[in-house]
Order: C-alpha cells, then structure tokens, then sequence
C-alpha cells in the first residue's frame, strides 16, 4: 500500500472514530439509567413501591391517566431502553473494530520510514522493539516543541489504539510515592470502559448507592494494566520546586503608556540599587559560608527526589514492561546529571528536539485559528497580513533569534493580534501593519536583551533602520522583516503601542493618536538617505539633532559642512541651562557609543560652549568629563569679544 492511500485512510478513520467515539461516550453514560429502567419492573418490592405511587397519584387526581395507560407507557420506555443497551453494546464493539485496524494501520504505516519525521521514526523504532528494557528521552530548551510533538504523535497513530496511553506530570513530585499515586490517579482518569461507567450510575441509587459503588470499584494500580502501555513523563525537570525557580521565564513589568519618556530613570534607579547593596556586601559575605552549606543540603535532597524518579520509572520498564518516555530540558538538569542518572541508568534513547520550519508553521495556523475579534474585517486584514505576507518572513527571525522558543514565539503573534486589533479597519495598511509587526519584533528582542533604554529615542514614525543603525543596535537589523518586497519601508511605532503588551502596561488610550504621528512623520527621506549613504550632505533636506549626529557618526571630518549641520541642528535648544547640554551629550553618546569620533567631537563641543558659554557641567560620564576639558583648555583660548571686556 502506498504511503499517500495509507494517509488518506488515516484520516478517514480517525475522522470516522471521533464520531463513534462521542456516540459511545453518550451512549454509555445513558445505558446504567435505561439499565435501571429495566429493572424497575423486574425487581417486585420495586415494582409494588412504584405500583402504589402511581395508584396515589391516580386517586389524587394528580396523574390524569389510567393505570392501564402508565403500564402501556412504561413497556414503551422499556423498548426504548432495550435500543439504548444494543446500540451501547454495538458501539462498544464498533470501538474495538476501529482500534483493531487503526492498529494495523499504525503497523504497516511504520514499515515506510522513508516518509517518517526523524522523531516519529525513532518513535516507531522504540515502540517496536522487544529488546532489552529501555526509556526513550527527549531534550531540547525550554519552549522548543518536544511536548507539542510527542502529544502530535499519540494523537495521530495512537488516538484510537488499543494500546494504553498515559501522561504523567512529574511537576512538585518529590517521592516516589507521590508519584506512584500520581500514576495510579492518571490509569483511573483514563479509563473510559463500559463498566466503569455503570458502576458509577450506582451512586445514584438512594442509600445504598455510595456502599455499592466502593464495593465494585475497580482497584487501580500500574501493575494491573497491559504490558506494553505508553507512560508519558512530562515537566522531568521540575520535580524540585528549586529548578523551577531557575528557569528563566518571561519577566513581567510594569510600565505606564508614557514609558519611552521615563525609561530612562533605569539608570539612577539601578544606581541607588547598587549604592543599598554596597552596604550589605560585609553581611552578605558574613552569610556566604552558612548559604552554600544550606544549597549543598538541598542540592543533595534534590538529586536523591531525581532518583526516587528514576527508580519508579525503572520499575515500570524492567519489572511491568511498560514503555517510558521522558520529556525534559536538558540545560536545566545538566549534561552531567543527563549522562549519569537518565542515559547510563535508564538506558535511554536519546532524541534532541531542535525547532524545525514545520513546527513553526503550525504555532502559526493555532494561532490564526484562534483569532476572535468582533470587528471580522479587522480580524480579516491582520489574519491575511500573516498567513500571507508575514509567514515567511518570520521563519528566518524564528530560526536566528529568541523565537526559538515556541513558547515566545506563540507570545509574539498573540501580542502583535491584541495590539493591531486596537486600530480601526482604515488603519490598518499592509505598510501600517508590517511596520508594527516589525516594532513589536524590536521591543520583544531588546526586552530579552535588556537593551529597553535604547527606545526612549525612537520618535514615532521614525525609519526603523536608520534607529538601529544609529544607536548601534545593528546586530538587530537582521530581523526587521520585509514581505514580499526587500525596500518596503519598515517605519516605528511608538512604544506605548507596541510595547505595551509584553511590557503589560496599561491598554493604550491614544492609539489614533499615535497612528496619526506615525503618519505624518516627516524626516524618513533624510534618514534612508544617511543609512544608505548616498549623500555626502544633508543641504536642502530637513532635518534634527539626532540625524545630524547620525551624519557626523558616518562623516567624522571636522569640515564646515558637518559644523553647519549640528549649528543648525541646535538651534531647536538654547543651550542656556546645564540640564540642555546634558540632555544633548547624552543623545551624542548614545549614538556614537564606543565609536570613534573623530574630529566630530570638538565641532559639537564648540557649538555647544558658544551658546551656553564657558562654564562646567555636573560631568558623570567620559563625554561629559571630556566636554569639560575642552572648555578649560580650548574654550579659555578663543579672544573674549568686546561685550566681554572689563571696564
């Protein structure tokens, strides 16, 4: 049989099995009541109780039928009831034939591992084999997929199977009892049998309902089920609290919608951190030796909880004959914990879960599937722009960033639905759209890369490429997306908008707003000029300070041109007040960076010393200092003019 017919009838099936699967469901759960019904008039201290209601009701003119009429009705409902008990029975048989050949589907289908992924070959391989007792380990980092896989796997070949599927979260487990009890638990959860329903129709029955149902209740133990079931073993890694608190999850913060305007207090506040921890350095040091005793004690109840695990696990697999499959993030446990408890004692086999374009492109179609806007024509416009412009795209962001991790990468796409969705319809433009896909993209990286300081100068509407190159962020221009066309213009958008959901910040207020701003934003032309340096000059072009300094950064001569620029640049400030220079050094520094200058530096200094005069500023950082001794040593040297002059 061909692998494509072999597919095709897969599908069929389980589309077929779902069906009989939710007819059995409900006809099981009917069948213990129409299985009483029955029995109504079987039963004679029954029948009499019931005989006599009905005959009070009669009399009591509270029933207006005859006798002859509620027994008539009654052998109707019995008919029915017979229906219901055959129609179980044939479903339950039903299920038996579907599980019968989704396993032999499942058989010949793994004889074609040619057209098999790397895991569900090796998959196939491990179910298969009668060997020597082995676990089967899957690695990867946080966020890559390796549930989302394996669940991907069972839910295709083993759905409707008759062999025995368990997933067990090993999440807080820290005995070996828990989780015995955690595996027993999960066996009674999943049994959907024929008699586990009716036994718990006996709850029902008054009285003795309750004694009833403990008495023929099943005893659920992972010795009782058939050899050869599937114990899934998730969240390996976190079965010590601590672990978990290692884990470098998404931080959360709180900023207002004006953050970019205050962003930049990061600075003094980390400074008064540092200056209240300069002060418990001595208390600290004094506690040292007492907390690396109490983590060596804890370390060592760590591991020893590990290995209650792994005995457990090892029981299942040598002893019961179970399969075992594990599923944890190897940075967190260490390679050599990998090696020495899991390969060497649990014989495992090892697959490495790296993120594949596949598994991006469904994160993709589950996140798409999921948008529920009330507006559908804006549901529309941001569901197209994805599934048709922007897909491909973000693979090469998803493959070379964070976004490997599907976890953020889910997170991404959710951000950037919630944040387009608070623009109109008429707003929302393929440029519009691409370029805050784009933003979101930006601040989500500088977010894991704690580089959030930077976009306080990133105007609104501002050519995103001429922003990263100009803060010397260029290891971030790879990621700017472009769909369909590579000069499509990809321009800023403000913070407060796209920042505002992975910064959990306030619902923006101001949206049109900021989309207007984004509009008519009036300096792009200048700003593609000096990133692709076609231009020795900005005359004739509008421009501000930032691009001026733009400008001098690629153009370091100390020529006219560049002075008349930055002279022109700063005439926007009067330069009269210390905080002004301040606030111009500091734009400077953060666009030259650890760049070299120059002879760039002495023209700003000189334009900034004639206009606020030759006096000292508050100097905390090099430039600052620099600025300075340029007044002491060159400034002091330029002729006073005669409105200077002493009497």
């Amino acid at each position: 049989m061909k692998y494509g017919e072999q597919m095709m009838k897969r599908q069929y099936l389980n589309v077929f099995a779902k069906q009989q699967q939710n007819i059995k469901k409900y006809l099981s759960r009917l069948a213990p009541l129409a299985f009483f019904y029955i029995l109504l008039y079987r039963v004679e201290p029954v029948r009499k109780f019931c005989k006599a209601v009905v005959l009070y009701l009669i009399e009591a003119k509270l029933l207006p039928v005859s006798m002859e009429t509620v027994k008539n009705s009654y052998f109707v409902g019995e008919k029915l009831c017979l229906l219901e008990l055959v129609l179980t029975i044939a479903s339950v048989i039903m299920m038996w034939a579907i599980r019968w050949l989704n396993d032999y589907l499942t058989k010949q289908e793994a004889k074609n591992m040619g057209q098999k992924s790397r895991m569900e070959e090796s998959l196939f391989r491990y179910l298969r084999e009668g060997t020597a007792p082995r676990c089967y380990l899957v690695t990867g980092e946080w966020g890559s997929g390796k549930t989302y896989e394996i669940d991907h796997f069972f839910e295709k070949y083993y759905k409707y199977s008759n062999r025995k599927i368990y997933r067990i979260s090993c999440f807080g487990i820290s005995s070996r009892k828990e989780l015995i009890e955690e595996i027993n638990n999960t066996i009674e959860r999943e049994d959907d049998s024929f008699y586990t329903f009716s036994i718990q129709a006996l709850k029902y029955i008054p009285v003795v309902g309750d004694a009833l149902y403990k008495v023929l209740k099943k005893s659920y133990r992972y010795t009782s089920v058939p050899t050869g079931s599937v114990f899934i073993f998730d969240d390996f890694e976190r079965i010590t609290a601590r672990m978990c608190m290692e884990e470098n999850n998404i931080r959360e913060t709180h900023y207002s919608p004006r953050m970019y305007r205050q962003i930049s207090t990061v600075d003094s506040e980390k400074q008064a951190f540092s200056a209240i921890s300069d002060g418990f350095k001595e208390t600290e040091r004094a506690f040292a030796q007492i907390r690396n005793f109490s983590d060596r004690q804890l370390d060592k109840q760590d591991y020893d909880k590990y290995i209650a695990a792994v005995g457990m696990i090892n029981e299942l697999v040598e002893v019961c004959g179970m399969k075992a499959i594990i599923i944890c993030n190897s940075d967190m446990l260490g390679e050599k914990f990998i090696y020495e408890v899991l390969r060497s004692k649990l014989n495992c086999i090892e697959y490495k879960k790296i993120v594949t374009v596949e598994v991006t492109q469904t994160v993709m179609d589950t996140v798409l599937q999921s948008i529920h806007l009330e507006n559908k024509e804006q549901q529309k416009k941001i569901a197209d722009y994805l599934k048709y412009y922007a897909r491909k795209p973000l693979e090469g962001v998803v493959a070379n960033s964070e976004f490997r991790n599907m976890r953020l990468y889910c997170g991404l796409l959710e951000a950037f639905i919630n944040t387009a969705a608070l623009f109109t319809e008429g707003q929302l433009s393929f440029s519009f759209l691409n370029s805050l896909l784009n933003s979101i993209i930006i601040v989500h990286l500088c977010y894991y890369r704690n580089l959030l300081q930077k976009l306080q100068y990133y105007e609104n509407g501002a050519y995103l490429p001429f922003l990263l190159t100009t803060f010397n962020d260029v290891d971030l221009l790879p990621y700017l997306i472009r769909c369909n066309d590579e000069t499509q213009e990809v321009a800023w958008v403000d913070v407060s908008v796209s920042g505002y959901w992975i910064l959990n910040m306030r619902r923006p207020e101001n949206a049109g707003k900021v989309y207007d701003e984004w509009l008519g934003y009036s300096y792009s032309e200048v700003e593609k000029k000096i990133v692709s340096r076609v231009v020795k000059d900005l005359e004739g072009d509008e421009f501000k300070l930032v691009h001026a300094l733009a400008f001098g950064k690629q153009y370091k001569d100390a020529d006219r041109a560049n002075e008349i620029f930055t002279e022109h640049a700063l005439e926007e400030y009067e330069l009269t007040t210390e905080q002004e220079v301040l606030d111009v050094l500091q734009l400077a520094e953060e666009v030259f960076g650890d760049k070299d200058w120059g002879g760039y530096r002495n023209i700003l200094f000189k334009i900034i010393g004639n206009k606020f005069g030759r006096k000292h500023i508050a100097a905390k950082t090099s430039l600052q200092r620099a600025f300075n001794y340029f007044v002491d040593n060159t400034m002091t040297r330029i002729r006073p003019s005669a409105s200077d002059t002493l009497p």
